[in-house]
């Protein structure tokens, strides 16, 4: 079974970013694949900006620092390598901040 998560954040034909979460489960045994994709929170066009301040590859869409990690700077105590002892759901930082939960 492989399994991958993903975030995607859409600038384009909205008027403010929207993050969606993208799940992909792939059972090697039965061949079989689910796909499911979050309804999208919108994120402060601020934290957009300042991650393309760091640089892209090519593509400003295409950073060197993720929408994440300027959030997680942002936020004292939001640390992926320390979660359990987080104060917010890790799983669920969006219905922490945005009240629109991505989880369940």
């Amino acid at each position: 079974m492989g399994a991958a998560i993903e975030s995607y954040i859409q600038t384009k034909v909205v008027d403010r970013p929207v993050d969606f979460g993208i799940v992909v489960v792939h059972d090697v045994t039965s061949r079989q694949t689910a796909i499911g994709c979050s309804r999208g929170v919108t994120v402060p066009p601020e934290y957009v900006a300042r991650a393309r301040r760091f640089g892209c590859d090519g593509d400003a869409d295409h950073g060197t620092i993720t929408v994440g990690q300027v959030l997680a700077a942002r936020v004292p105590r939001l640390d992926k390598a320390n979660c359990m002892s987080c104060w917010l759901d890790p799983r669920d930082w969006s219905g922490a901040f945005c009240q629109a939960s991505r989880v369940g």
